[in-house]
């Protein structure tokens, strides 16, 4: 409800300032955008579950794509953008000193879209890219703090665009639309890690994983080594001692050991736990 509101004051700033022509403009490059997304993951075998309106247009969730493949995410994620670029190129190409207005919006929303915060598509392909190095959680952290930074500079420029030109607050809306949608990524970050590592299993049986190897030690912290998990590939967690692997953590008995124990605690504290069971 809230996301509508959003957009319905985005359209009023753009009635009263006399830029209906340019509502029926956004809607094709919109929908040109999104449907991108819906179609190429039409092709990778997913469903759309629904669109919603934000100050920035429409945006499309698509059902299990955390369980992808990373280049096929990407793909995904980048087609939107892509496609938006083309058109502008194509266009401008084609008619050069003609549609100025849905060549200059398309590329707009392509080049936009690409920037590296949540809930862009920027966002999403830097979250794959440095999950899959960092893992999940260290690179959510790093773009949510990038994304609080960029809303609060589209803010204040928001504020300077309504000085200049009174009434005029599209600007401002869309930095306090990302600024809010903050808290609601934080809660879709965490249930997409839940759900994609508690079904892992599940998943690698029609799409094998590699073995990604750890080392760590009795003192090392169970949030830490947490913050190595990715969505790519199945964690090994060799425990050293004298120069030697100790014991080694299979990821699912690591995830079944949080579920059941929590985050606290250190490695020593599993392989106690572990014994007593």
């Amino acid at each position: 409800m809230k996301k509508g509101l959003y957009f319905i004051m985005f359209l009023i700033c753009m009635i009263f300032f006399n830029l209906t022509s340019d509502i029926f403009v956004l809607l094709i490059v919109m929908t040109m955008h999104e449907m991108s997304h819906v179609l190429l993951a039409k092709k990778f075998g997913l469903k759309a579950k629904g669109f919603f309106t934000t100050p920035m247009g429409q945006i499309v969730v698509i059902t299990d794509i955390e369980f992808l493949r990373i280049h096929k995410k990407f793909l995904i994620y980048f087609i939107g953008s892509f496609v938006n670029i083309i058109f502008y190129i194509a266009m401008d190409f084609l008619f050069a000193d003609k549609f100025l207005k849905i060549k200059n919006y398309s590329l707009i929303m392509g080049v936009f879209n690409l920037l590296p915060i949540f809930p862009l598509d920027g966002g999403r392909i830097l979250q794959i890219l440095l999950g899959n190095k960092l893992g999940v959680l260290r690179a959510n952290k790093i773009i949510l703090k990038i994304s609080k930074i960029t809303s609060l500079l589209i803010i204040a420029l928001g504020l300077i665009q309504v000085i200049l030109y009174p009434f005029n607050m599209s600007l401002l809306l869309v930095g306090l639309f990302l600024k809010k949608n903050l808290n609601k990524e934080i809660i879709t970050m965490a249930n997409d890690f839940i759900k994609v590592v508690s079904n892992k299993n599940k998943y690698i049986k029609k799409n094998p994983m590699r073995i990604r190897n750890i080392a760590v030690f009795e003192h090392t912290g169970i949030f830490k080594i947490l913050q190595s998990v990715n969505f790519e590939s199945l964690l090994i967690i060799n425990v050293f001692e004298n120069n030697k692997i100790k014991f080694q953590i299979s990821e699912k008995s690591f995830i079944d050991y949080i579920i059941k124990f929590g985050v606290g605690g250190n490695v020593g504290n599993f392989l106690e736990n572990t014994e007593k069971a």
